[in-house]
């Protein structure tokens, strides 16, 4: 039964969040449209397009060949970016399709396919069409782009109801996400390949961007679960990313993308919503998203806000629903362009998150502990971008600085084997600086060379009081690297041919800044290495029609050693630092848009070379984490998606991916094997798989209707580690979550969603931690009914 605890406020509050964003809806609807002052001289076509983009700072993608040998027209006036469009490609066989807020892709009038109702999308992932990705650092249509990339779109995350990032990319075909209850933050697996442990096991080998911001930490694998509401879309790049995105891009990249600021018009829109949880407390949320121009086509900012009230549904002893949380996040974002050819954007994120206790338990649905255990999780991103058109090329510098900590307390008597506490305080804060140059123009050649510096911190303090144990290091890692691509187009552009590589070069360093009681007299500790690597790209692509990419490709992935911790070196003297591991990955692979069906399938084989893993030593009695490597780990894998949109109002298809990644030989440790041959590596899923429907339909009287429904699937993610010379295992469970939602879209700016989140009632071990006792288990949410109304101006 839904607990009533705390209703009519939060219902209050609900009701104000709503009158909040109607108070601002008359303002709204007072501005009106501007026009914008084109001036496009006669000339090639491609360069016109290229010139109307930067004039009406709006994103036009197209395909060379499509435009080469075609002439535009003078053309000047004060015009929509529509209307200079359409009289731009007047006269040409060429029409063009809207993609997204100021987005538009030039596409061939024969083959532009069947078409989506106007501003719609899809509730699945991968159901968007002719999407435009940066994905390589420059805009390309999704199916252009010789890779396996899964996009998210932002009106299908608006329209969601999902706590954030990390739920929603337990969607992406291939991928398995998790909040670990250990430090709070996500976990991600790419095609199989994760950290060994998301604390003090290594980095993590999945690298994470909020806009252009490297989220990678020095020696700790998490990422934050940020706000996925006013996004312009979330790229998952699929396969080692080493030349363009560096050492933590072993098997992928996550790009969480913000929305630019719109010079030009004022925007709003907001959204608020009640759900309530089987067995468990109420939530709300409410989330509200503003841009406005503050100097016409010149200066514009765009501010987001949200604040969720998660209830409970885990019981602790004399304490039921405890892990209930309240997360209060903001977005800044200013965009300027002084001149036509000269771009500036400065961003601010915050999070703020408080949570009760873990969302952990044994299989009854029962944490047993009496003990305090609410923790926080902190972050502030900030970012400022330049960029500079010379015509022939792009400049583009981004600088970023995080500052991301956690904080809170876990029962760890299970590991002790007396009543005891672990205090756990951390915090890092990295800098980093990228600078890199992109050609423009329509001709043979493309390319992108850069280079990029990164000085990272990890602070790491705890406590177990009732031992008098204190384990105070820090871990820092000052990084650079120097990165280029090339491509060449043959055959009229229907073949490129791609190679690049990226050197990389980090000093990291291990320092116990103080006394490690019950050690007496103190002891301090520094220990320092270096690593560095190269990491090569050749990929082969072939366009036979438009819409359809083929392509083969060779890959490497990279992430750096570390030194081992004092604690680590204390209970086991001269144990060696741990070396980088390298992945090298070889696929081949196909992706397409035939108007009412798209595609995108690769086969791929990874070989994983020095594979760090996490075991335990002993240190003055208690379990403290080590690094060591693996000799390697191989295995075949595929990722295929289909999806059918036969007509306007109807959509649906289906993902699989499926991976063979297991260790090569035996992992021996301290007389105990910590993985056997043919054994499957730490939180790495056999099995993802998804699929969805959606269907629309006019209710009259301009109302129309939206059912959808999906489903995901992840396979078992195992935890494996040495204990004194034992192994011990942790074997999570299958997990299915099923979802289905009825939108009514009003005439005007509202909608209303009907949902229900884990329609099975899902309640299986996501990751069972066997550390902390079967009561450690990581669960979702159970399932949940809830209303959303969504509003935009």
């Amino acid at each position: 039964m839904v607990s009533n605890r705390g209703h009519g406020r939060r219902f209050g509050l609900l009701a104000g969040a709503a009158v909040a964003v109607a108070a601002m809806t008359g303002a709204a609807h007072a501005q009106q449209a501007q026009l914008i002052t084109v001036s496009v001289q006669s000339q090639d076509l491609g360069n016109a397009l290229n010139q109307l983009a930067r004039q009406t700072n709006v994103q036009i993608v197209f395909r060379p060949e499509l435009v080469r040998g075609k002439q535009a027209a003078t053309l000047s006036g004060n015009l929509t970016p529509q209307q200079a469009l359409d009289r731009m490609l007047t006269g040409t066989d060429l029409t063009y399709r809207t993609t997204g807020p100021n987005a538009y892709v030039i596409l061939a009038q024969a083959t532009t396919g069947p078409q989506p109702q106007s501003g719609a999308d899809t509730s699945a992932p991968q159901a968007e069409e002719e999407i435009v990705v940066t994905a390589q650092k420059r805009e390309e249509r999704l199916q252009d782009v010789p890779m396996s990339v899964a996009v998210l779109g932002g009106q299908y995350l608006d329209q969601s109801t999902t706590q954030g990032i990390t739920e929603e990319l337990m969607r992406v075909p291939g991928v398995a996400a998790f909040n670990h209850t250990q430090a709070g933050g996500t976990v991600v697996t790419v095609r199989g390949v994760a950290a060994a442990g998301p604390v003090f096991a290594g980095s993590s080998p999945v690298s994470y961007y909020l806009d252009s911001v490297p989220f990678g930490l020095v020696q700790t694998a998490i990422a934050p679960d940020a706000n996925a509401y006013d996004l312009e879309r979330v790229e998952v790049l699929r396969g080692p990313q080493g030349t363009i995105y560096g050492a933590n891009a072993e098997s992928g990249v996550v790009r969480v993308l913000t929305h630019a600021a719109d010079l030009t018009s004022f925007d709003l829109k907001g959204r608020v919503s009640t759900s309530g949880t089987e067995g468990g407390d109420e939530s709300y949320r409410a989330d509200v998203a503003i841009n406005v121009p503050l100097i016409q086509d010149r200066l514009a900012a765009r501010a987001v806000l949200g604040y969720q009230d998660l209830g409970g549904w885990v019981d602790y002893i004399n304490h039921p629903n405890a892990n209930d949380a309240q997360i209060r996040n903001g977005r800044l974002r200013l965009d300027a362009q002084p001149t036509s050819d000269l771009t500036l954007s400065g961003s601010a994120w915050a999070s703020r998150s408080d949570f009760g206790g873990k969302a952990a338990s044994s299989d009854d649905g029962i944490r047993h502990t009496s003990g305090d255990e609410s923790y926080s999780i902190d972050f502030d991103v900030y970012s400022f971008r330049v960029g500079y058109d010379f015509h022939n090329f792009t400049l583009t510098s981004a600088s970023s600085y995080i500052d991301y900590s956690s904080s809170g307390d876990t029962d760890v008597t299970a590991l002790f084997g007396v009543a005891s506490t672990l205090n756990d305080n951390f915090n890092a804060n990295v800098f980093s600086q990228e600078v890199y140059l992109n050609s423009e123009g329509d001709g043979p050649w493309r390319w992108t060379v850069g280079a990029m510096y990164r000085d990272g911190e990890d602070i790491n303090l705890q406590r177990v009081p009732e031992f008098g144990l204190v384990f105070d290091w820090t871990n820092t890692s000052k990084s650079y690297a120097a990165f280029g691509e090339l491509t060449r187009l043959l055959l009229d552009d229907t073949l490129e041919l791609t190679v690049g590589g990226r050197y990389f070069h980090d000093d990291v360093e291990s320092r116990e800044d103080h006394a490690v009681a019950p050690v007496n007299p103190p002891n301090y500790y520094d220990a320092q290495d270096s690593f560095h690597a190269f990491t090569p790209r050749l990929v082969l692509a072939w366009h036979p029609v438009p819409n359809t990419t083929i392509y083969g490709s060779y890959s490497e992935g990279f992430r750096s050693g570390s030194p081992q911790s004092y604690p680590t070196t204390g209970g086991v003297p001269g144990f060696p630092s741990a070396d980088p591991d390298k992945l090298h990955n070889y696929e081949l692979g196909a992706k397409g848009d035939l108007g009412w069906i798209s595609f995108d399938t690769s086969v791929y084989y990874i070989q994983w070379d020095d594979v760090q893993q996490q075991v335990s030593v002993l240190f003055n009695g208690a379990p403290v984490s080590a690094i060591i490597n693996a000799q390697s780990a191989s295995g075949l894998g595929v990722d295929a998606g289909v999806t059918f949109h036969p007509t306007h109002n109807l959509n649906f298809g289906g993902t699989v991916s499926w991976n063979g990644l297991t260790v090569d030989e035996d992992v021996p440790f301290s007389g105990g094997i910590l993985f056997r041959s043919g054994e499957r590596l730490n939180f790495s899923p056999e099995y993802t798989a998804s699929a969805f429907a959606d269907y629309s339909w006019a209710l009259g009287g301009g109302f129309n209707a939206r059912l959808s429904s999906s489903a995901s699937y992840t396979s078992g993610q195992d935890f494996r580690s040495i204990v004194g010379g034992a192994t011990v295992i942790g074997a999570g469970d299958k997990i299915f979550i099923g979802r289905a939602s009825l939108s009514i879209e009003a005439p005007t700016a509202w909608n209303l969603n009907l949902f229900v989140d884990n329609i099975t009632n899902e309640d299986g071990g996501v990751i069972r931690n066997p550390f902390f006792g079967p009561d450690a288990t990581t669960r979702v949410r159970p399932r949940t009914f809830g209303i959303q109304v969504d509003y935009h101006y």
